[in-house]
């Protein structure tokens, strides 16, 4: 096996059909691991000098790729030398690249060449699904050749399993929800012409993510400063991942439309039989019509009806207003390796003393409560692990968990 560090875009440009080859022929198929994907986060989030991506070759061809980042960073009294994943508040799944038959062997080759080339003591892993192959793969090491390795739950992640009909699925639904969602659909036709706009490709794309990103921004999310058009490394990263993903024929923007008028989108990517719904918003003027309800029924009940897919996935966390639509969740872990060094082997100890002492304060709420109170008044920057992994939410307020 041999094994080559991508560390700038240039080298990673190239890699594009190679990449994609081995995604397909590895045992987590996602538009999450395309290069597509992470050649735009590149392109938008990425440090100078911090990427770090690992390509394992055998006979020429990629078997395995590990997306990270490489940084410096200070813990206390310690100094670490830190891998992270090449993942943020914008990223929904992230994972290794690793062949469906030889994906143990080829990991721990890797880790151990990794070893050799790049002297790292801490891998930081985010938003890992749960039945990962490196999730499995670590907890059967620990011991053996990395020091330990703790993993937790990040978030809870809704979707919906399209299985049957639509009118199965709409019966399975609650009395409640089902008339609010015939009646929002009733109200809103009586405003005037409703209608559906769907963009897939052409030479509107930069303009219709932008006209999104305008309805987001009119939202709740524009008044706390947290719209994507807040950012310039976001916008750039959405826009870059349209016209990327439409050229493969993965992009889907959704627009309800009121006497013409856009009123709410859906900004998704399709892949294979998985349809995934990364940004939602909608003109808080029409809310008392709850478009977002809408529009999220009439896109889910054409998914069903084409036949094409087995999940619609509303990624991010288990908010409330998402629990209309699905219980089923993906459980997303966070996944933290320890390399054997004295370094690695403190900060491991300390975590591990740490997740003790989380665990204790989540038994006793009082406690858990007035602890948070204390690293509040001390500066503390990080914050304590939430007591419930809901978030509350409606559709006519908050339309999307603000990741």
């Amino acid at each position: 096996m041999e094994i080559e560090v991508v560390r700038d875009l240039q080298q990673l440009a190239p890699l594009e059909t190679a990449w994609n080859e081995a995604v397909e022929a590895s045992g987590f198929d996602s538009i999450f691991l395309t290069h597509e994907w992470f050649y735009a986060w590149a392109k938008s989030f990425a440090p100078v000098g911090a990427l770090n991506i690992v390509i394992a070759r055998e006979e020429g061809r990629i078997c395995g790729i590990m997306p990270l980042l490489r940084e410096r960073r200070r813990s206390g009294p310690l100094e670490l030398t830190v891998l992270r994943s090449m993942s943020n508040l914008q990223t929904y799944k992230y994972n290794f690249v690793l062949p469906r038959e030889s994906g143990q062997e080829v990991f721990e080759s890797m880790l151990h060449l990794l070893r050799r080339i790049c002297n790292w003591d801490l891998m930081e892993l985010d938003y890992l699904p749960d039945d990962a192959q490196v999730v499995t793969f670590v907890r059967q090491m620990r011991g053996k050749r990395l020091f330990g390795a703790r993993d937790e739950v990040g978030m809870e992640s809704p979707y919906v399993a399209i299985e049957g009909t639509w009118e199965d699925y709409f019966d399975a639904r609650d009395k409640k929800v089902r008339k609010n969602w015939d009646y929002f659909e009733r109200r809103l036709q009586k405003e005037g012409s409703v209608g559906l706009i769907e963009i897939a490709d052409g030479q509107g794309l930069d303009q219709a993510v932008l006209d999104a990103l305008e309805i987001e921004k009119s939202s709740w999310k524009g008044d706390h400063g947290t719209a994507i058009s807040a950012s310039a490394a976001e916008t750039r990263f959405y826009l870059d991942l349209a016209q990327a993903m439409s050229r493969r024929q993965n992009f889907r923007l959704y627009f309800l439309a009121l006497d013409g008028k856009k009123i709410a989108f859906d900004y998704c990517l399709s892949y294979k039989q998985s349809f995934n719904v990364l940004k939602t918003g909608y003109d808080p003027a029409f809310s008392k019509n709850s478009p977002g309800r809408v529009l999220h029924k009439t896109v889910l009940r054409g998914l069903y009806r084409d036949g094409g897919y087995s999940i619609y996935d509303l990624l991010g966390a288990r908010d409330a207003w998402k629990e209309e639509w699905t219980q089923t969740v993906q459980t997303l872990l966070r996944l933290r390796l320890y390399n054997r060094k004295p370094v690695a082997l403190t900060r491991y100890a300390l975590g591990c003393a740490a997740d003790q002492a989380k665990e204790s304060l989540r038994r006793h709420p009082r406690l858990f409560s007035a602890a948070k109170r204390l690293w509040a008044r001390l500066g503390g920057k990080a914050k304590l692990p939430p007591s419930s992994v809901s978030t509350p939410a409606s559709d006519s307020g908050r339309s999307q968990d603000d990741r």
